[in-house]
């Protein structure tokens, strides 16, 4: 199935619905959503249990209403498998791309303006996260809970709190970043076994603030360059 070149208005408001703009079901193998614009709408695009689904130059205004935790997330995907989402622009609602249990899949060349988490991962595994640009949201790039990602060649600009946020995460890639104007670059907490390397951090208020049990990973050839405070350490032992 292709949906591509509309423009979609006005879903439902149910969150638990979920009410969505688009909506892809589980039996919606190798779909595509493409070249449209959304807007109004609980969800922009939510993927639910859907494989080899492709997201691809989409415009998805979320809501601007109320608090941010009460509107949906522009981009959701959800225990899918396989997908590509690529060139899409985000902006407003509550997070740009949720991504939630989804394994073997590319993300790459989003942009996410206005939201809390350009980017959010929860529970997800050997994912690709490559060339997207976050700009002026609260954080721009949230890793939680998940494992063997590739993060690399991203932007994180002008968030708020975090350019890039690692929570429990194993295993994963981090490079080639860049890093800068961010309340935080980088933010570690409970982090192991990653590679961090060679990425540029850079005017930010924290260059990296490392916290409770971020052990045995390998920082080398980052440049950090301009941070009000290059690097806030919490720890037990050195």
């Amino acid at each position: 199935a292709v949906v591509e070149g509309l423009r979609v208005r006005g879903s439902g408001t149910d969150l638990g619905g979920p009410d969505a703009c688009v909506y892809l079901e589980k039996g919606a193998t190798g779909a595509q959503v493409r070249d449209n614009a959304l807007s109004d709408c609980a969800f922009g695009i939510w993927v639910h249990e859907t494989q080899q689904a492709r997201i691809t130059g989409n415009r998805v205004e979320g809501s601007v209403e109320g608090h941010r935790s009460n509107r949906g997330n522009g981009i959701h995907l959800f225990n899918a498998g396989h997908l590509v989402v690529r060139g899409n622009h985000v902006s407003g609602g509550r997070d740009g791309i949720y991504v939630s249990a989804t394994e073997d899949s590319l993300i790459e060349e989003n942009s996410m303006t206005g939201t809390r988490y350009g980017i959010h991962y929860m529970f997800s595994y050997s994912n690709k996260i490559r060339r997207n640009i976050a700009r002026d949201n609260t954080n721009g790039y949230a890793l939680m809970s998940s494992h063997h990602l590739h993060v690399e060649g991203n932007t994180a600009e002008g968030n708020e709190e975090r350019g890039l946020l690692l929570r429990d995460v194993q295993y994963c890639q981090i490079t080639g970043n860049r890093l800068t104007r961010n309340g935080e670059g980088l933010f570690m907490y409970s982090t192991t076994e990653n590679v961090i390397a060679n990425n540029e951090i850079l005017d930010n208020e924290v260059g990296a603030r490392i916290w409770a049990g971020s052990l045995r990973n390998d920082v080398r050839g980052n440049a950090f360059v301009g941070n009000r405070v290059q690097i806030f350490f919490v720890g037990a032992e050195d």
